[in-house]
C-alpha cells in the first residue's frame, strides 16, 4: 500500500519526537546518576565530568581531521556546523570576516532539553565545554573563542575561530 506524503511526514515527525523523547530520557537519567554520585564524592566529579568530555571529543575530531586534507576554518566549519549542527537542528548565522569567522547560534537543542529539564549546568558541562576540544582535537592551531551561551541563558552562542596569526 502506497503511503501518502501527508502520511509519511507524520511517521517522520513522530520518529523525531521519539528521538527528542529518547535524547532527553537518556540524559535526564545520566545527570540523575552523576548528581547521586556528586552528593558521595563531592565536587570532584565535575573534575571528572570535564576530563572525560575533553578526553572524549578530542579524540573524536582528532580521528576526524585526518581525514581533512587542510584542517583550517572553513573545513572545520563544513564539518562541525553544516554537516553535523545544521541537521541536528541548531540554527546559526555564519559571518566571515578576513580570518576570522563567527558563528551566531540562535537556537539550540541540547540547551532548550537541559533548560526544559532544569539541568542548564550540566548541559553546558556535557555539551558546550565540548567546544573546546573539538577545535583541539581539530587542529590545535585554531583559535577558538566564546563569551556567551544559549545553555547559560544568553540571547545567542557566539563562537569565534581564527588561524593563529603565527601560523597563517
Amino acid at each position: 500500500m502506497e503511503e501518502t506524503y501527508n502520511e509519511l511526514k507524520e511517521r517522520i515527525d513522530q520518529l523525531e519526537n521519539w528521538k527528542k523523547s529518547a535524547r532527553k530520557s537518556f540524559f535526564q537519567d545520566k545527570i540523575e546518576l552523576l548528581q547521586k554520585i556528586k552528593t558521595n564524592l563531592g565536587d570532584t566529579v565535575d573534575d571528572i565530568v570535564d576530563s572525560h568530555v575533553r578526553e572524549d571529543n578530542l579524540g573524536f575530531w582528532q580521528n576526524i581531521s585526518k581525514n581533512i586534507s587542510t584542517p583550517d576554518v572553513g573545513a572545520l566549519v563544513q564539518k562541525l556546523w553544516v554537516e553535523m549542527c545544521a541537521p541536528g537542528g541548531i540554527e546559526f548565522d555564519m559571518t566571515t570576516r578576513g580570518e576570522i569567522t563567527q558563528m551566531h547560534v540562535t537556537k539550540c537543542p541540547f540547551a532548550d532539553m537541559a533548560r526544559e529539564l532544569g539541568l542548564e549546568k550540566w548541559g553546558y558541562q556535557f555539551y558546550c565545554m565540548s567546544d573546546y576540544a573539538i577545535v583541539e582535537g581539530f587542529n590545535p592551531k585554531i583559535e577558538f573563542t566564546r563569551t556567551k551561551t544559549l545553555m547559560q541563558g544568553h540571547d545567542c552562542c557566539d563562537h569565534t575561530y581564527q588561524l593563529q596569526k603565527n601560523n597563517v
